[in-house]
């Protein structure tokens, strides 16, 4: 696991300091169990191969998008001007 989700990490910014053990139980604790799920976590599942899935291409850009977004820049550059302009 990653720096400061192992059960031996403390919880920042708690104070006093308490571990993640401290802190949290296991599920059985509550009174419930999950099939199929071992003391460490584990089931039958995780040793099998999981392909990764496509989420598909981006969407394209279209030109009228694009256009109204130089206009965008545009009008908000020439804002500071106008309010020099006609500031007092």
């Amino acid at each position: 696991a990653p720096i400061g989700h192992n059960k031996d990490d403390v919880i920042v910014p708690l104070y006093p300091v308490y571990t993640h053990q401290q802190m949290f139980k296991k599920s059985f604790e509550f009174g419930y169990d999950y099939e199929d799920v071992d003391g460490n976590g584990k089931s039958s599942d995780d040793e099998k191969k999981v392909e990764p899935i496509s989420l598909g291409d981006c969407p394209k850009e279209s030109s009228a998008v694009h256009a109204e977004m130089q206009l965008c820049g545009l009008l908000l550059s020439l804002l500071p001007v106008w309010q020099l302009l006609l500031g007092d």
